[in-house]
């Protein structure tokens, strides 16, 4: 029985609304009005109040914070207002509690996307299906309220790394950030990150003749053992002896295959459709459901082992559309992204600095991928269709843990509670240290090796809050943990002397970009699309400024920076203090794009340049 409570759907909209109007207006679609503002005498609250006119409903709104703003935005005849505060990257904070719409409350989404595709000229076609996601995405929205109202700020910062990411928030650029299209309540219920239920994985084997592997072999490794090993990371002896069992029917010769897991979903919904031809020639054989219990990551893709947490994560492709692309697992990366994870993580272990800062590496030791033999000699055909079936086997961020030490997205720092108390307000003063000082700790775990690997070897991390684990101490960042080397990570596009350890082969994976462009991977994968949304809460709740927030992030920066003179020349190829950067957007995309298939990923557009607010204040201190 589907049972919504009215006054959570009447939430969900309105916390969605107060999003699309804030990412619209800081990517330059929604041109926001700002109504006079009438002071009132008393100095501990200010009243915001717009005067009668024609267009106005002559609303009056208490306002405690800095920058505070009655605004106002017109779609035809439709006079949308709200209460909101601008931020020092100039986007704008709204309160939902104060969206109206001809002075109604209580607005859906699907009409307020309309009066914006009125206003923007948007294709119906794109509407129809950008209200899809929408709608696709308050469902998934309505199952984590009702999972977070049953906790408190301090309950929240104690669940375990894996626990805490069913209840977090998910992209904050992305309108639609759990849209999940060909997923419906059956699938969301049983396999979406907030519904946090365990299933199980189903295995196929592959043949060697058609599959593209990236494995870490030991020395004295056969390929029988190989195997043995890939499996022993999601099932016990005792359920691979079942499974060799299942195997042997078949009269085939294990040195002949591997053995991989697929998503149950993906599994029914296209590898038996879509490689049909595989299973009638024995290059695939089904070997049933088995193994371990897992629960979905927030990249829904990435799957935990909730039954051994210290066991591996495994990374399995599923062609749905959520946020802005197919989830699938490309093939290019394969063979490369084993040693590349070995490259990475021994260039850190012999890295002073990263170690000293506790970096670590979350290694992507095996790969395999299987192209759709009936696609993948078609040039320009959609990309999903040759990223549907393999696996990526990578460590779990719990086995680098130490002592007490607790795993956390980066995400988990814009996370809030069911009355909108901040999680990092929570962190700060649980762990007894002052505001700055516990940033300065994070910059310090965070910001700065990413810089270094940057500035020191030429290589950026896509450093957006899912990639990135904080590891926890006593409610203090102490350290960093990376992932996602197939694709995430790149490479600068020219010849660093540093380059010189790295195989020619892996080198040549690698998405090289012009210094300008590299830096974007920390500025705004982290800072834009981490940060911009961290800061307001700190000014909010504990009156610590953004402009001490991020003057306090450039001094850790130059910090950085005066310890190593001799990368004076790459500090200045990689600026993060320059006085304007570039400005990139991700919704306006798909509505200039629209949802036809592509052969390659969309990629982001620019707009007007950005003030940066690590552009340093002379005397600031």
């Amino acid at each position: 029985m589907i049972n919504i409570s009215q006054g959570q759907w009447q939430q969900v909209n309105n916390t969605l609304n107060a999003k699309i109007f804030s990412e619209l207006h800081y990517e330059e679609l929604l041109i926001i009005e700002k109504l006079k503002i009438n002071h009132c005498k008393n100095e501990q609250k200010r009243h915001l109040s717009i005067e009668n006119t024609e267009t106005t409903q002559g609303v009056e709104l208490a306002v405690n914070a800095k920058n505070a703003h009655v605004c106002q935005w017109i779609s035809g005849d439709n006079v949308w207002q709200f209460n909101a505060v601008e931020c020092i990257w100039g986007n704008l904070v709204v309160d939902e509690k104060s969206l109206t719409r001809n002075g109604q409350v209580n607005i859906v989404s699907a009409e307020l996307l309309a009066d914006i595709a009125h206003v923007i000229k948007l294709d119906d076609i794109i509407l129809g299906n950008l209200i899809e996601e929408i709608q696709q995405t308050l469902f998934a929205d309505l199952i984590a309220t009702e999972k977070l109202a049953q906790y408190d700020t301090d309950t929240l910062s104690k669940l375990s790394g894996v626990a805490l990411q069913a209840l977090l928030k998910g992209h904050p650029k992305v309108l639609a950030n759990k849209d999940r299209l060909g997923w419906g309540t059956d699938e969301l219920n049983r396999y979406s990150p907030e519904a946090a239920n365990p299933f199980q994985l189903h295995f196929i084997a592959v043949h060697k003749k058609i599959a593209t592997t990236g494995i870490e072999k030991l020395d004295t490794e056969n390929h029988q053992q190989t195997v043995k090993r890939m499996l022993a990371e999601m099932m016990s002896e005792a359920q691979m002896i079942t499974l060799f069992e299942v195997f042997s029917t078949q009269q085939k010769d294990l040195n002949d295959y591997w053995i991989i897991p697929t998503h149950p979903w993906q599994f029914q919904h296209f590898i038996v459709p879509q490689f049909t031809a595989q299973f009638a020639d024995d290059s695939l054989i089904d070997l049933g459901v088995t193994g371990d219990n897992y629960q979905a990551q927030q990249s829904i893709r990435t799957l935990s082992n909730i039954s051994r947490p210290k066991n591996n994560d495994v990374k399995l492709p599923i062609t749905i559309l959520n946020t802005s692309c197919y989830r699938g697992i490309p093939g290019k990366y394969i063979t490369s992204g084993a040693a590349l994870s070995e490259f990475i993580q021994h260039l850190c272990g012999e890295d002073d600095f990263l170690q000293h800062a506790n970096f670590k590496v979350l290694k992507e030791w095996a790969g395999i991928h299987v192209s759709n033999p009936n696609q993948a000699n078609i040039a320009q055909t959609p990309y999903r269709y040759n990223e549907m079936l393999g696996v990526i086997l990578r460590q779990s961020p719990e086995a680098v843990l130490q002592g007490q030490q607790q795993d956390k997205l980066a995400a988990a720092l814009m996370q809030t509670d069911a009355q909108g108390q901040s999680l990092i307000k929570q962190y700060i003063t649980a762990s007894g240290l002052t505001v700055e000082s516990w940033l300065t700790q994070l910059f310090d775990t965070t910001v700065i090796p990413l810089y270094h690997l940057m500035c020191k070897y030429g290589l950026a991390l896509v450093a957006h809050g899912q990639n990135l684990t904080l590891l926890m101490e006593d409610n203090v960042p102490k350290g960093l943990a990376i992932k996602d080397f197939h694709g995430d990570l790149r490479i600068v596009d020219q010849a660093f002397p540093e380059h010189q350890g790295l195989p020619g082969a892996i080198a040549a994976q690698l998405t090289k970009l012009p210094a300008q462009y590299l830096l974007h991977d920390l500025y705004t994968g982290h800072f834009v699309t981490v940060l911009r949304f961290v800061s307001p809460y700190l000014a909010d709740e504990m009156t610590y400024s953004e402009e001490d927030f991020y003057q306090l992030l450039a001094q850790r920066i130059l910090h950085y920076q005066s310890q190593y003179p001799e990368l004076q020349e790459r500090f200045q190829q990689f600026d993060l203090l320059a006085e304007t950067m570039e400005k990139v957007c991700i919704n306006r995309v798909r509505f200039n794009v629209g949802y036809q298939d592509t052969s390659e990923r969309l990629l982001p557009v620019l707009a007007t340049p950005l003030n940066n607010p690590l552009y340093p204040i002379a005397g600031y201190q």
